[in-house]
């Protein structure tokens, strides 16, 4: 059956490139979208939490830019564990 062939070649696809290569979105974002990120980021920095659902829907509607919440989510924590380590480490070179 070809369905078959077709759902085999599929789901070997899925497998194919599931190690290295894979660039994060924040790190590969559009020159036009840029802005926007960075004033996240800061707000980030401050101790305030976008909200993800907001982020997302905003950069699909206003930048043509998808990314789902999940990996707002993703990012959004990113940032802050990169902000508190910042912190930790500042803190114990002071």
């Amino acid at each position: 059956m070809s369905n078959n062939k077709n759902i085999s070649d599929l789901i070997q696809k899925a497998y194919d490139k599931k190690q290295g290569g894979v660039t994060a979105w924040y790190l590969q974002i559009p020159e036009e979208v840029k802005p926007f990120i960075e004033g996240i980021e800061l707000l980030v920095k401050q101790g305030k939490k976008p909200n993800s659902t907001a982020v997302s829907r905003i950069l699909k509607e206003e930048f043509n830019f998808s990314v789902s919440r999940a990996g707002i989510n993703r990012w959004l924590q990113h940032l802050k564990d990169k902000e508190t380590n910042e912190k930790n480490t500042t803190g114990q070179t002071s």
